[in-house]
């Protein structure tokens, strides 16, 4: 799942601030095109690669709610709920690291 999302994750290190420090990092799928979700010190980074562009999301590190619940085969989805708007990241291996997406307390306000 790494390397269908190594465009995403390249968009992601590139869409982080001089300084900005990644706590967090997993890959998924939003619809059905790759995607990296990266919580770092100052805000969650959501980008997609939909083939013809990479789409990067940056959301309130405290506003946007984030949640994860079981997915299919054994993943989880990662949920993310940004001012009443919906966005799903699924297929996500890596449960443990889902997880500390939501761990708003390692955050420096």
């Amino acid at each position: 799942s790494v390397h269908r999302s190594s465009r995403a994750l390249t968009g992601l290190g590139e869409s982080m601030a001089e300084g900005e420090q990644l706590g967090a990092l997993v890959v998924g799928r939003v619809k059905s095109w790759p995607a990296a979700l990266g919580r770092t010190d100052r805000r969650l980074l959501l980008v997609v690669d939909r083939s013809e562009r990479l789409a990067v999301e940056s959301l309130h590190p405290h506003a946007t709610t984030v949640m994860v619940r079981p997915g299919v085969s054994g993943t989880v989805t990662v949920v993310l709920v940004d001012r009443g708007r919906l966005l799903e990241v699924t297929e996500v291996v890596d449960s443990r690291a889902a997880e500390s997406l939501m761990a708003r307390e390692a955050l420096t306000t």
